[in-house]
């Protein structure tokens, strides 16, 4: 097989290459920033971490309240309600249910949207009380 014929790509004289170094070379005049990969797999790990317990909060909140609506449905009309009774019971678990949902939902967006740790989601919901 012949060798075919390869542009030189070597400058020739110290005053090439000189003028070679002195130009910047076009968009990349600044260092990129770029996160190293452990980094970005611990985040896409913490993300998904999230999405799942945001999944599981949501089926548990809609477990309640299908609990919660059928036991409504079953009660006798004019029956008064008793705080130790099970509505009252399935209204405080779908109560708490949404609680927990929408507490870990807010985590979810501020680590989704805004890139904040949940950690500096809890710190600062610490101090809002």
């Amino acid at each position: 097989m012949v060798p075919r014929n390869k542009p030189d790509l070597t400058l020739s004289t110290p005053q090439q290459a000189d003028a070679a170094r002195s130009i910047p070379a076009k968009g990349f005049e600044r260092a990129m920033d770029m996160p190293e990969f452990p980094t970005v797999v611990a985040g896409r790990q913490k993300l998904e971490e999230w999405r799942l317990k945001l999944q599981e909060a949501k089926e548990r909140y809609h477990a309640a309240t299908a609990l919660y609506r059928k036991i409504l449905q079953e009660r006798p009309e004019g029956r008064a309600p008793s705080p130790n009774d099970s509505l009252a019971r399935a209204r405080q678990a779908e109560s708490q249910s949404l609680a927990e949902y929408t507490r870990v939902l807010r985590i979810f967006t501020e680590l989704t949207v805004h890139g904040k740790a949940p950690e500096e989601q809890s710190a600062a919901s610490g101090n809002d009380k």
